[in-house]
């Protein structure tokens, strides 16, 4: 089983790309360089993680479109026509991070064209590794998807980005808005466009479109955790608009929607319960979401928050004579 490792070296990416290399080193076989307009630094940096790697590497060029997909695409080809069994896509500036033997997992299924891995920060699930063999090729010009695939699993494991300046997330999210309403407006409405769009509006500070693209995100969604993130993704934007009822409500329908207890949502009704000093309430849901082991399958690592939102809640209940008094 051969695993190619395909990364697109851009403008600056020679600061980053040798701790990504690194990040991944032990679970492929060779990298495959693209210079795709970065010059000659990303090239001599990646050569030199690649060497340290103890891992051989190739490198090609690739005339930058401003289309992620069609770059994609071309690093997957360029992975078949070298006689991989399996793509990974890595850029310069993230980190993965996979549990157990990736090998052994391709091995076990080898008929699964797409394996995904989350994002740590964000919730969203990432297509890694792509079955050469596979009939799917890569769409979309940022927010890039696979399609045409068969089955599709998840890797163990999570990756992650490194920070951007504030002025990059900006451009980052203009240009985002523009591609997902692009592609929206010709008629690819999908759960993948809509959150991205909600995430970029939000960085931009337009809350109330935030809101629509999660509404619509959540209407689009295929599977319980796309249903489960866009719906806290929603109940996150009522908070942060006061609307206290309706974030409740959302997070009580969320609850009714899954099979089993989600301590997010749990937090979201204990922190609105609270705001509207319904402490006896407030208290209960909070108690409740700290005994329930957050999974990171449904809302995601950022999700996590909400266990030090239960502590500190709990903490001002019972800590504040008032308050407690009202609780009890």
């Amino acid at each position: 089983m051969l695993i190619i490792a395909t990364v697109l070296l851009g403008p600056g990416t020679d600061k980053t790309v040798a701790d990504a290399i690194a990040s991944v080193a032990a679970h492929v076989d060779r990298f495959l360089f693209i210079e795709s307009g970065g010059g000659a630094a990303p090239v001599y940096a990646a050569q030199a993680a690649a060497i340290k790697a103890g891992k051989p590497y190739t490198l090609t060029e690739y005339q930058w479109q401003a289309d992620y997909g069609k770059a994609r695409q071309f690093a997957l080809e360029q992975a078949r026509a070298d006689g991989a069994d399996y793509a990974l896509t890595l850029d310069p500036d993230e980190r993965v991070e996979l549990d157990g033997s990736v090998r052994n997992m391709l091995e076990a299924h080898p008929t699964v064209d797409v394996w995904a891995v989350k994002d740590r920060d964000d919730g969203y699930f990432k297509e890694r590794l792509i079955r050469c063999a596979a009939a799917c090729h890569w769409h979309g010009t940022v927010c890039e998807n696979v399609i045409g695939h068969g089955e599709r699993k998840r890797l163990q494991g999570h990756f992650w980005e490194v920070p951007k300046t504030p002025e990059q997330l900006q451009a980052r999210y203009a240009r985002g808005v523009t591609s997902m309403r692009a592609l929206i407006d010709q008629g690819e409405e999908t759960y993948k466009w809509y959150r991205h769009m909600g995430t970029c509006l939000m960085g931009l500070g337009r809350r109330e479109e935030a809101l629509g693209a999660y509404r619509r995100a959540r209407e689009l969604a295929l599977t319980p955790e796309d249903q489960a993130w866009s719906s806290y993704l929603i109940c996150e934007q009522l908070v942060l608009r006061e609307e206290h009822d309706e974030a409740k409500r959302m997070a009580a329908l969320a609850l009714a929607d899954h099979g089993g207890f989600v301590p997010e949502f749990g937090w979201i009704i204990a922190f609105v319960d609270f705001k509207a000093g319904k402490f006896q309430n407030a208290s209960r849901w909070a108690q409740l979401a700290l005994n329930c082991p957050p999974d990171g399958t449904r809302v995601s690592f950022r999700g996590k928050n909400y266990i030090q939102g239960c502590r500190n809640l709990l903490f001002t209940i019972h800590s504040a004579p008032a308050q407690a008094e009202q609780a009890a």
